[in-house]
């Protein structure tokens, strides 16, 4: 009586072709991750960025003081870039420093190595929404740009001087419009 044995399984041939279509799969789509994952990195900015905003408004109206947004370094006075930590905070005597009688709302961490800028009319080192939600004539849009300078992953916010925030309109070429109707340049 003599047996046959079957082997079942793959063979070389069979398992380097899977290798090299596995490969050559995620050699096509890793360049597309990362540019999803860099998408995703200004749109979470962009968005927490204007949540700041209306918590800031909102904040003005309902705690009838004045709350001021700005960049800030130390935590305690604005100044810095955009691009770095931003910091909500009440400013009862109007000096842009947290003093004793003042309170630190918010601290806005940035996620991404991006830069944010504000290009507006005031003061280009902080946003001060007063109790009546109006933020003092300091109308302009923030623009985030990617690490990439990519125009597709542009991102903007305007604030009118009633200190209303709304999302930046995108164009059909994939970049920004500010409240002028100017294509925003990363």
């Amino acid at each position: 009586m003599s047996s046959i044995f079957y082997k079942s399984g793959f063979g070389l041939i069979e398992l380097m072709a899977t290798f090299v279509i596995v490969s050559v799969l995620l050699m096509m789509g890793l360049p597309m991750l990362n540019n999803y994952m860099e998408q995703t990195r200004a749109d979470v900015r962009i968005m927490q960025l204007y949540n700041t905003l209306l918590f800031a408004h909102n904040t003005a109206l309902n705690a009838n003081q004045p709350i001021i947004i700005c960049p800030t370094s130390n935590r305690q006075s604005c100044g810095g870039s955009w691009s770095g930590d931003l910091m909500v905070f009440t400013d009862i005597n109007h000096n842009q420093r947290v003093d004793s009688n003042d309170r630190i709302l918010r601290i806005l961490e940035p996620n991404t190595a991006g830069t944010l800028t504000w290009k507006g009319f005031g003061s280009s080192n902080y946003l001060l929404f007063v109790p009546y939600g109006l933020n003092n004539q300091q109308n302009g849009t923030f623009i985030y740009c990617s690490p990439s300078h990519q125009m597709s992953l542009a991102r903007g916010i305007i604030v009118n001087k009633s200190g209303r925030a709304r999302l930046a309109q995108v164009t059909n070429q994939g970049g920004i419009v500010d409240g002028n109707g100017q294509e925003i340049k990363c």
